[in-house]
């Protein structure tokens, strides 16, 4: 794992436990799973669409 991916990892996890403190319960390990999944998932898309721009392609 690159001290880049650690980083981000680390930041990840302890926003939902910020999050989930904040709303009065425990997270759990799957809680933040599924928070980093839906986030690697957007920036993929994100990532995606910038080179598709970038290359003429569109939107799409």
């Amino acid at each position: 794992m690159s001290t880049a991916t650690a980083c981000a990892a680390s930041q990840v996890a302890g926003l939902a436990r910020c999050i989930a403190t904040r709303e009065g319960r425990r997270t759990t390990s799957a809680t933040v799973s599924i928070y980093a999944t839906h986030t690697n998932a957007a920036d993929a898309r994100f990532n995606e669409t910038v080179s598709r721009e970038r290359d003429g392609l569109g939107y799409g």
